[in-house]
């Protein structure tokens, strides 16, 4: 099962992964983050004892994770930054809330930093992920169930959770067909999650992974340039309503309810929505947050408005110049509010240079993944990539 490591580092840093992967079901806490940091930290301690020399383990760490360590790494260090220069205080820091609400979207990427690490070290990762999917409805159906004890503050992110374990799970199938009957109570959950978005993103990444195994290259093409062709008209469109609007912003639901019977929508834009149930909610998303999250990327397109600073309203937008600026509100708040777009919250915060990193993140997955001996490590990694 290990094979690699020396008998010590491999004994925690098993542990800690293992421990990590399980962990995941619980947000409230953030546990699965906290453990990967300690890994990593467990990792640099036992080189140095293993090796009696330390100043070989960060060029092995990058050469062997295509220096998937540095730009999480750098990501990091560059959001820190942010949030410093953008005015909030050094003792934020400190608070649970600050990591609990702001640097949430962080959480989504662990499972792949999960898998990673765990093929990198010769665990046995089929064999591990799939008693995970076998465990996980059966903590949920006792926890959240039967004991009315969430382990997620909101159905989204509870969905966003059974997303990823529900591909995860089709993916195994194509080596163990019994997973079938694990399969079966993790889509219950991400139905019961309520979470459409989530719903949505399954399917739309099952249709992509199989057009992509199939090797249909032609069909995928056109359903990549269709579904970003209507992705930027819905931006457009959006931001242009939201600005004749007198650009609201930071509206509670209720709000959000008043301005969309006041929004001068055409008459076949409503009547989509008059046939769907809670289109308050894509209203809320399409005319107000996304708008706002754009004209925060317009103000400062580069480095972003400050990492965290979205949800500090009302805004202070101390530059005009259009390509630097940043949140200086007197409000540092730690709340849920965010853009519901990870890509649109990430070019708000921390501009072009945060979703770089971002992409070369993604991109040593993939290239990370591709050396995995196994190709159902590659294939559950491209499919969370493209959920995510």
């Amino acid at each position: 099962m290990l094979k690699n490591l020396p008998l010590n580092q491999n004994t925690i840093v098993a542990a800690c992964l293992v421990s990590a992967l399980f962990a995941s079901v619980n947000t409230i806490v953030l546990f699965s983050p906290l453990i990967l940091i300690l890994t990593f930290f467990v990792m640099i301690f036992t080189s140095v004892i293993s090796r009696k020399k330390w100043t070989n383990f960060f060029p092995d760490l990058v050469h062997n994770y295509n220096s998937l360590p540095l730009y999480i790494l750098i990501l990091y260090i560059y959001t820190v930054i942010s949030t410093l220069v953008s005015g909030v205080p050094l003792k934020e820091f400190f608070t649970y809330d600050f990591y609990r609400n702001e640097g949430n979207f962080f959480y989504s990427f662990s499972p792949l930093l999960l898998l990673i690490f765990m093929g990198k070290h010769s665990l046995n990762v089929e064999k591990i992920l799939k008693v995970f999917v076998w465990v996980v409805p059966y903590i949920f159906f006792v926890f959240n169930l039967a004991l009315s004890i969430p382990f997620f503050l909101a159905h989204n992110a509870f969905g966003g959770f059974m997303g990823i374990v529900s591909l995860v799970n089709i993916i195994l199938l194509k080596n163990d067909k019994k997973l079938l009957l694990a399969l079966i109570p993790n889509l219950a959950l991400l139905y019961y999650s309520d979470s459409r978005g989530s719903l949505i993103g399954v399917l739309l990444a099952v249709v992509i992974y199989y057009l992509y195994k199939l090797n249909f290259k032609k069909i995928r093409r056109l359903f990549f340039i269709s579904l970003i062709g209507s992705l930027a008209f819905i931006y457009i469109e959006g931001y242009m309503v939201w600005n004749a609007s007198n650009r609201p912003v930071a509206p509670t639901l209720e709000e959000a309810i008043e301005y969309s019977d006041n929004l001068q929508l055409d008459s076949a834009t409503e009547q989509v929505f008059s046939y769907i149930e809670r289109s308050y909610t894509i209203v809320h998303r399409v005319y107000f947050y996304w708008p706002v999250a754009m004209d925060l990327f317009f103000r400062s397109p580069i480095f972003g408005i400050g990492f965290s600073r979205y949800d500090d309203v009302p805004h202070n937008i101390e530059s005009n110049n259009y390509l630097f600026a940043i949140n200086n509100s007197d409000a540092v708040l730690h709340t849920n509010y965010h853009a519901h777009n990870s890509y649109l919250h990430i070019l708000a915060e921390t501009g072009i240079v945060g979703l770089l990193l971002f992409f070369f993140i993604f991109r040593s997955f993939i290239r990370v993944a591709k050396k995995f001996t196994k190709n159902i490590y590659s294939d559950i990694v491209y499919i969370l990539l493209t959920y995510i």
